[in-house]
């Protein structure tokens, strides 16, 4: 049995991968705009 696929895409602010169509987990950012504020230290 195969493994599914699991489609994967490169944060345009910060180049980190994650999931299509979510928010980055590392930046905070989606479609341009910041959805969730990190915080930087």
């Amino acid at each position: 049995m195969k493994a599914p696929h699991v489609a994967v895409r490169e944060c345009e602010r910060c180049s980190s991968p994650g999931r299509p169509h979510t928010v980055c987990n590392n930046c905070g950012h989606y479609a341009g705009r910041e959805v969730i504020v990190k915080d930087e230290f």
